[in-house]
């Protein structure tokens, strides 16, 4: 049985590695994204607000290394309130390139089909 397990695990991480499509089972998860979003919205606000307070400690008692630490974590915050608008944009882009790469527009009326149905859910002509 262990054998097994590692056999799967050692197939998963092949699979990662070698670049498999993530989005060959299904369409991207958008609840998914907007969860780490909002996470790291919460986290970036929270190391602001940490820096803050260690900013204010460090300097009314005189204490440098505090005002450091609180210099780090306001960098770090920034940095992750940047990301959040790089998130979205790449998941914005892997969702056009997946709803390209799956579904294929009818030649008689236009509407958009899965790439797998054979008729036209639309007008029900026949897909190519």
């Amino acid at each position: 049985m262990n054998e097994r397990v590692r056999t799967s695990e050692s197939e998963n991480a092949a699979s990662t590695v070698s670049g498999r499509d993530p989005y060959a089972d299904g369409a991207p998860d958008w609840e998914r994204v907007e969860l780490r979003r909002m996470l790291l919205l919460g986290l970036a606000f929270m190391a602001l607000f940490f820096s803050f307070g260690l900013f204010l400690g460090g300097s009314l008692s005189g204490m440098g290394g505090m005002v450091v630490v609180s210099l780090v974590l306001a960098v770090a915050g920034i940095i992750m309130l940047g990301m959040r608008p790089v998130l979205l944009k790449r998941h914005r882009r892997e969702v056009v390139r997946w709803k390209k790469d799956n579904h294929v527009q009818c030649e008689y009326c236009g509407g958009t089909n899965h790439k797998d149905d054979h008729r036209c859910h639309f007008c029900g002509a026949p897909l190519r």
